[in-house]
Formats: structure tokens, sequence, C-alpha cells
């Protein structure tokens, strides 16, 4: 195939045992017209050994759009991150998009991902998908430095199905996600473009939503060893070497616990009904213990008040009551468990 043929759009899906979603993600790609109709748009299945009828589904696939679908499969299970690797890097298009196979993609998208890749054909410029955050601008906007793409984009960052890069860079940075332990490597390889100075193209548009019935394995234990242990690590170094703002790194801190790890954690309490003092305990290395408990109090009411509203916020964390309860000095400087 030349360079000429290869298509444009290369929606690369790493799956593992999950052969029912992933008909359905694959049916809202291949319905769509601007796949049927033209030779842009290629769908990479890269299946991490299921024990299901993944296979099954991706072959039949294949089957009806032979020049379109590629299926790979791996000898045997590995590490999530070596399977995004595998993915990119039976990619063809000249951008690869990582894709989750339990997200609808909805009708509309890819067009305006064609059009985002006509517009960046250069390649100067990355792209990261935003799947319509009030924490920043409709539309597409640019951020040349690392405040904007951590203000906007977010805890986000680290999600796989928002993360694309363009096929002349995989050879570059591809070693990422192959020689690294920990989940973040795509987030890495966002900053590390940015160190470099390239400026990121922000698209935030609602472009797919999740499936009623998927199962995570999330617990409490991985929400701190991963996201608050490995996330702020990433963005922390940055701080040191004075590209990220410790104000909005600290703020980040706080989205992060406020937004997502709080949340998550009373989800998971009313599930497996976990306890507050034992399950929530790691919060106090990083809040004085007074604050600990006024959170864990609070924090019913506050969500109830105030969290709606955060959540329209465009781009700041309003100076709401766990604002003060845990202000930005409580974490600068306290550091993180390594």
């Amino acid at each position: 195939m030349s360079s000429i043929d290869m298509p444009w759009l290369s929606m690369c899906i790493p799956t593992y045992n999950r052969a029912a979603f992933l008909r359905k993600t694959l049916d809202c790609i291949v319905t769509q017209r601007i796949f049927v109709e033209t030779d842009l748009i290629e769908v990479v299945i890269s299946d991490n050994h299921s024990t299901d009828d993944t296979e099954a589904v991706a072959l039949e696939y294949q089957k009806r759009f032979p020049q379109k679908i590629r299926y790979v499969r791996t000898e045997e299970p590995v590490f999530s991150a070596l399977n995004f690797a595998n993915a990119l890097l039976h990619a063809q298009g000249k951008l690869c998009k990582l894709h989750n196979d339990s997200i609808s993609v909805f009708p509309g998208f890819l067009e305006a991902a064609i059009e985002l890749i006509r517009n960046n054909f250069d390649e100067t410029y990355a792209i990261f998908f935003r799947n319509g955050s009030p924490l920043c601008p409709v539309g597409t906007s640019l951020c040349a430095s690392m405040d904007d793409f951590v203000s906007y984009a977010s805890i986000h960052m680290t999600w796989i199905g928002g993360f694309a890069i363009w096929k002349k860079d995989i050879p570059e940075y591809i070693h990422y996600f192959t020689e690294r332990s920990h989940h973040f490597a795509q987030t890495e390889i966002l900053l590390a473009l940015l160190e470099r100075g390239r400026t990121i193209v922000l698209y935030n548009e609602k472009f797919g939503e999740e499936y009623p019935g998927v199962t995570k394995a999330v617990t409490t234990k991985f929400l701190e060893e991963v996201y608050l242990g490995e996330y702020p690590l990433l963005l922390k170094r940055y701080v040191d070497s004075t590209l990220l703002r410790r104000e909005i790194y600290a703020r980040e801190v706080q989205r992060l616990i406020v937004l997502h790890y709080i949340p998550n954690y009373y989800g998971l309490k009313k599930r497996f009904h976990l306890s507050f003092v034992q399950d929530f305990a790691f919060l106090k290395n990083y809040v004085p213990l007074c604050r600990y408990y006024a959170i864990l109090c609070m924090y019913p009411l506050y969500a109830y008040i105030y969290y709606p509203y955060i959540r329209r916020a465009k781009s700041r964390m309003p100076k709401t009551l766990l604002n003060m309860l845990y202000g930005a000095s409580s974490f600068v400087g306290r550091g993180f468990r390594r």
C-alpha cells in the first residue's frame, strides 16, 4: 500500500473479553457513511488474548470489510499498555486514535476527526479528543503550554479514548508503552510533546458514551495507587522543571480528589459496604486530621449543592467549601508517596 492509498484515520481498539460491547462499537463505526463510502478510515482491533467470543466478532467484521478492518491477537495476555502499543503499531492511518471497546462513536465524529487531520495536515500540532468536558470551551482549542493543557484536559488526559498520535511519531514514542510499568504512558507522551514545544489541538465535543452494564475492576486501592500514586507524579516532574506552575498542579490535585476519588469512593462504599476510617484513611497523608474528618462528614452536603455547579465550570475550580477545607497550600510541599 502506497502512502497515497493509506487511510487518514486509524481507530485503534484494544480489547479484552468484551465481545458484546465490541460488536456495538464496531456497528457505530461501520454504519457511518464516511466509513462505507470512502477509504479514509480504518479500524484496528488488538485482542489481548480474549477467552470469550471477541475473536469471532472481530473476524466477522473483518470479513465484511477486509480492506478497512484489521484484527490482531496477542499470543498471551499482556499488560494493557502493551496491547495499546500493539494496536498502534499495526495501524496505517496518518493519525492513530485509541478508542475504548466499550464506548460508542456518535454520527458525525468521524467526519470531524478527518477535518481535524485535514486542517493539521503538516502534523505540526498533536490532537487530543476531550469528550464534551465542561472544564474547557466547546469546539477546538490550542494548548501551547502545559498549564493550559493540564487546566483544560485535567485527569481526562489519562483516558486512552482521547489519545491520538501521528503515525510518523509512533517510532519515537512507542517505547513509552513498551518500557513503562505505570498505567499512563499515553499521558506521559502528551506531556513530552508539550515539553518539546509541540502544541496540542484539544477537540472538545461529545463524541461517544459508555454502554450501560460495563463492569470495571475499580477498588479504593486501585484509585489510590494508580490515580493518586501515578498521575500526580507525572505532573510533579514538570513542576520541578518549572514547565508547570505549582498552583496549576495544586489545583489539579484538588480536582483529582474532589471530582474523582471522593465520588468514586462513595460509589464503592455503597456497593461494597466499605469503612470510612479504614478505606478512606489515605487522605490523612494529604490533609490535617481535622480536615480529613470534616471532608468525610460534609462531602454528601457538598456533593448535593456544589458538585453540579463545578461540573459546569469552564476552567477553574470555584472557591467552594472544600477548597477552603483543604486549599492548595495543604498539598504544595507535602509531596506524594513514592
